[in-house]
């Protein structure tokens, strides 16, 4: 553990008594004893309201109605969201890079050039083929190619 590096006081994840368990085996490994941990799992049923917060000795059942309740479910609520999109985002980047590898001639450079001009794979498909044999830069053999690709499905 280096010092110089700001650790949080307090790590919150979402999950049963078992992650709460990995999650402080490994931070007991790495000697970050000085961090608390508490985990939040939902209650009977998964149901909102009746979550359970495991600590390292004990575990809490709050009020339906207790603001701390709230609190925790809308950092649980946040985290999720923010998952969700980055989990979003790479499966984008990557059906981008599944389509173009499937066409011969088109790499990084040409890749680029075609998002750039028209922002997402939808209008590139929705593009007619003057629109993509303006483009400098590509060569009208690859642009039919490209323009089969997506019309002949």
């Amino acid at each position: 553990q280096n010092d110089n590096n700001i650790n949080p006081n307090i790590i919150i994840i979402d999950g049963w008594r078992g992650q709460y368990n990995a999650v402080k085996k490994i931070l007991d490994l790495k000697n970050f004893d000085k961090i608390s941990l508490i985990s939040v799992s939902k209650g009977q049923n998964r149901n909102a309201g009746r979550e359970i917060i495991h600590l390292k000795d004990r575990n809490i059942n709050l009020p339906p109605n207790d603001p701390l309740l709230f609190f925790i479910q809308r950092i649980r609520d946040e985290a999720h969201r923010f998952a969700i999109t980055a989990h979003r985002a790479r499966r984008g980047k990557k059906s981008v890079e599944s389509i173009f590898s499937e066409l011969a001639g088109i790499g990084p450079k040409r890749k680029k050039l075609l998002m750039t001009h028209f922002g997402s794979i939808e209008k590139i498909k929705n593009a007619s083929k003057n629109e993509l044999l303006s483009l400098h830069g590509i060569p009208e053999g690859i642009i039919n190619k490209l323009y089969d690709f997506f019309h002949s499905q």
